[in-house]
């Protein structure tokens, strides 16, 4: 779209893309889908959340948020676009909530005792796993991370009724 066009022709050349009907997971993935193109490749999600979910909003914006900053930033270090790539998968059956994020990784993750990542930043942070399980735990849930054939997998599982 050019530049010179008044706000209602601006507003017809953005694309909304619905990924699910939870504004706040639809939120994220749009900011992040965008965030992806603009690293040279497409984000994989596929979300079936309703609308309302019984978890604090803060809880599900913490818990998207981290998830998909993390898996970014891994793609950031990675040198070829072509080898970027973030699968985003979350649904909720009416009992459980389930995430799962897979992206490639170049990094060769170590993980402390209690199974979390140890942070590679120059300034150590870490911060962001330790709130994605503290999430899942306060809804009786798990939340593991992993590495596996070079990709990094963080899975997340809560009860919530």
């Amino acid at each position: 779209c050019s530049s010179d066009l008044d706000f209602d022709s601006k507003l017809e050349c953005i694309t909304v893309v619905s990924f699910c009907d939870n504004l706040i997971v639809n939120e994220f993935l749009t900011i992040y889908s965008a965030r992806c193109q603009k690293l040279g490749f497409k984000l994989r999600a596929k979300a079936l959340v309703p609308d309302r979910l019984p978890v604090e909003s803060s809880d599900l914006t913490s818990l998207v948020a981290n998830v998909l900053e993390n898996a970014i930033e891994a793609q950031e270090r990675i040198p070829d676009p072509t080898k970027r790539n973030i699968q985003f998968e979350m649904s909720y059956d009416g009992r459980k909530i389930k995430l799962m994020c897979k992206n490639p990784s170049i990094v060769d993750t170590k993980f402390d005792d209690e199974g979390l990542p140890i942070s590679t930043r120059t300034v150590p942070s870490g911060i962001g796993t330790a709130q994605i399980r503290a999430i899942a735990e306060k809804y009786s849930g798990v939340a593991n991370f992993m590495q596996d054939n070079g990709n990094f997998v963080v899975r997340a599982v809560m009860t919530c009724l």
